[in-house]
């Protein structure tokens, strides 16, 4: 894997972590969609999901 796409999946790693220490019972629906969208990302760049 290039080593630019390896930096890429490993800042948006680090993006998904501090999304997640924002999280709070209620009103950050935002903050679980844009999580899992980034989920998806690494996923597809990772290769767990290529079409």
């Amino acid at each position: 894997m290039d080593k630019a796409i390896t930096t890429y999946i490993s800042v948006l790693k680090a993006e998904i972590e501090h999304l997640k220490s924002k999280l709070e019972p209620h009103d950050t629906g935002h903050i679980h969609t844009t999580i899992s969208t980034l989920q998806h990302r690494v996923k597809e760049l990772e290769g767990g999901n290529r079409k």
